[in-house]
């Protein structure tokens, strides 16, 4: 080695450059696997907390081409509603491929991806959408109702996207969320 490499790849400077890549080189390749969730239950711990334990069934793959097609869709899509560069976007969602497909579309489209845990309480939910001046909160189904409860002390926000098992994306625009309620 000659000299100090400051991108692993020539020409990928960004998140987005890396990705495209990839997707190029290898599109018909499996590239995100999910799990179905075959069954619930809920045990009950000696301390009286409920254990959610889930049966899972075998993978159902994307290849790199489906989920480029996803994140170009999605992308598109937060561009079509008005945001542009620089406007924050928070991820407020369990781990699963809907969650890193979204954040590559704001690498795309150059919006800063804040994250919050989906386990945070209400007051911490609140405390990071507005610090980071967020006009859109991505979540799931799961904890939509979470986001809707806390939804009047979100100013900023002006579209809630959640994913639901199956279906990605839905919105709620300021008027659904008064619905909603």
């Amino acid at each position: 080695m000659d000299e100090l490499n400051t991108v692993m790849f020539p020409g990928c400077f960004t998140l987005d450059d890396l990705w495209r890549r990839a997707s190029s080189l290898w599109p018909h390749k499996d590239c995100l696997g999910t799990r179905e969730v075959k069954k619930t239950e809920f045990e009950v711990q000696p301390n009286g907390r409920k254990f959610k334990k889930v049966t899972l069934g075998s993978y159902i793959w994307e290849t790199y081409a489906d989920c480029e097609k996803r994140i170009a869709a999605f992308g598109s899509g937060l561009y079509a509603l008005g945001y542009n560069p620089d406007d924050h976007v928070v991820i407020f969602s369990e781990t699963r491929a809907e969650w890193l497909l979204s954040a590559q579309a704001c690498f795309r489209y150059k919006m800063p991806v804040v994250t919050l845990y989906s386990t945070l309480g209400d007051d911490a939910i609140i405390h990071g959408v507005n610090e980071a001046e967020a006009k859109v909160l991505v979540t799931s189904d799961e904890l939509l109702s979470k986001i809707v409860n806390i939804s009047k002390r979100l100013p900023n926000v002006k579209h809630i996207i959640y994913m639901n098992t199956g279906i990605f994306p839905h919105t709620l625009t300021q008027a659904g969320l008064e619905a909603a309620r």
